[in-house]
């Protein structure tokens, strides 16, 4: 019995990244993939008019013009609502019982948004109720709601209950293997490389932050570290849309995590102070530097020096580096710098926090930390015949 305590009790930190990873990602698989796409804003109405003839590309395309013409001669011009129009349309569910129309529009046409320019909340109720009447008040058709609450959401599940019941499933399957693995092998076979003079099971040791402070004190480390901040300078100008407002996805953490490797957290630091600001004056754009993001880049840089200097690298170090970079880093300290850069109040800040920053660094979380993984145990081998990866470090790369 002994043997699965230790057994468990070695790979608890593993069994905690499996819950929270799979917590995190079945509540944003169920809210913004299944509740986007099966659930629907649900509007009853009364109306003399064929509702049904009026939610047509046709009604909505000749309305766009008149809107168009209107807004030429007038002064206060009509704003709508930048919705994919076309794809709302072909979703959309209609239902009657003589003059009662029921109206089902799937909620992802019409979610929360954040104005920058002054940190106003649209909600998707109120954007979807005013797309609607504006749309229709210009033709003078009057949408008479049934319901005093004019919109109620339907088709929704609780993302919570379903996220915990996914993730403690998978961290008990977890526990399972390792009691069936531990009784086929009466000892744990483990390859454990840390603790001699050069390689370290923890950072708390006088010896690694020896190493780690004479970073910059090699030519050779000087120049190496030059080739790789040029590349992950060059890095910044490749981004790819994420699909969650302005966010980006960048590469530039794989580059930032192999300096780190091999050059340590206090590398890190620099790197991360220099690169943020250097990137920002070259490819800023003109925009106002913000030395909040700065701080962001120090810290992701100390956090990948004590993931992978100078210890054993395995996949959970690199999931483990991503989780404390993407929700700390990222999320956490990135929306505080957002919510002071653009002066954001309260519900502003959350509303961008759950609608855009945590999500996108969630979705992309698992993906990131297996890229990283590969990528590192790729480069491990000629990383070590440069002399630049200790070699017990590059042979022992492996998933746990």
């Amino acid at each position: 019995m002994n043997r699965y305590f230790k057994a468990l009790k070695h790979n608890l930190l593993i069994i905690a990244l499996i819950f929270i990873v799979f917590f995190l990602l079945t509540f944003f698989s169920i809210e913004f993939i299944y509740n986007n796409n099966f659930s629907y804003y649900k509007i009853d109405v009364e109306s003399e008019y064929d509702v049904q003839a009026i939610f047509t590309e046709d009604y909505y395309n000749r309305t766009f013009d008149e809107i168009a013409e209107y807004n030429l001669y007038s002064e206060k011009a009509i704003v709508l609502a930048d919705i994919d129009y076309q794809g709302m349309l072909k979703d959309i569910n209609i239902e009657n019982d003589g003059n009662i129309y029921s109206i089902y529009i799937k909620t992802k046409y019409f979610t929360n948004i954040v104005r920058k320019t002054n940190g106003i909340v649209n909600n998707g109720i109120d954007r979807c109720i005013k797309y609607l009447e504006t749309i229709y008040g210009f033709n003078k058709i009057n949408l008479n709601y049934v319901n005093d609450e004019k919109i109620e959401v339907v088709g929704n599940i609780n993302p919570y209950s379903w996220s915990l019941v996914v993730s403690s499933s998978f961290a008990f399957a977890f526990i399972i293997f390792i009691i069936i693995y531990t009784n086929k092998n009466k000892e744990i076979n483990i390859v454990d490389i840390s603790n001699n003079e050069t390689i370290f099971k923890h950072p708390f040791n006088k010896k690694y932050w020896n190493y780690a402070k004479n970073c910059f004190g090699k030519v050779k480390n000087l120049t190496n570290i030059s080739i790789l901040f040029s590349l992950l300078l060059i890095g910044k100008l490749i981004s790819l849309p994420s699909g969650f407002g302005d966010l980006g996805i960048s590469f530039t953490y794989i580059i930032f995590s192999i300096i780190a490797m091999l050059y340590g957290p206090i590398c890190g630091i620099v790197i991360g102070i220099f690169s943020d600001v250097l990137g920002h004056f070259l490819f800023g754009g003109g925009t106002v530097f913000f030395f909040g993001y700065t701080i962001s880049a120090l810290i992701a840089g100390f956090i990948y020096g004590i993931c992978f200097y100078k210890t054993k690298v395995t996949f959970t170090k690199c999931l483990t580096a991503r989780i404390i970079v993407n929700m700390l880093v990222n999320v956490l300290l990135g929306t505080i710098w957002w919510s002071m850069f653009y002066k954001l109040n309260y519900e502003a800040t959350m509303t961008y926090l759950f609608t855009i920053a945590l999500p996108k660094n969630i979705i992309y979380l698992l993906p990131q930390s297996i890229v990283l993984y590969i990528i590192i145990k790729a480069m491990a081998g000629p990383l070590k015949m440069f002399n630049l990866l200790d070699e017990e470090i590059a042979d022992n790369i492996s998933i746990l």
